[in-house]
C-alpha cells in the first residue's frame, strides 16, 4: 500500500504506479490485541538505538522510519492521526504501517 501524509490517505499499491515524493510504500496490518503498542519500543532490535543521558534510549534517525505508526483509516482511505471519537460513524480502523523495505535488523 502507498500512504500519502501530504494528502492523508492511503492506496493499494500498483507495480507499476510511480510513488510520489510526499507517499511511501509500505505495509499495513490491522490493530490486534497485543500486536503492537507505542510502548513496545524494547522489542525492537537494540541497534536502531542509542542512549542519550536526558532522554535514555531514543531511535536513531535512520531507523525511526521504520518503527511502526498507529493510523486510523476510514473505509474511504481517508486518514485520521488524532484522536478518534467513539460516536463517529463511520468509525475509522485502527491500522498500523511500516514502511518498506520491512526490516528485522
Amino acid at each position: 500500500m502507498v500512504y500519502d501524509e501530504e494528502q492523508g490517505e492511503v492506496k493499494p499499491l500498483s507495480p507499476f504506479a510511480e510513488i510520489e515524493e510526499s507517499s511511501e510504500a509500505g505495509y499495513l496490518t490491522l490493530d490486534e490485541p497485543e500486536l503492537w503498542e507505542e510502548e513496545d519500543q524494547e522489542r525492537l532490535p537494540d541497534n536502531w538505538f542509542r542512549v542519550t543521558k536526558t532522554k535514555g534510549r531514543v531511535p536513531k534517525k535512520e531507523y525511526q522510519k521504520f518503527i511502526p505508526r498507529k493510523l486510523y483509516i476510514y473505509p474511504n482511505g481517508k486518514v485520521e492521526l488524532g484522536a478518534v471519537t467513539k460516536n463517529q460513524s463511520p468509525a475509522p480502523i485502527p491500522c498500523w504501517f511500516i514502511p518498506k523495505p520491512f526490516s528485522l535488523a
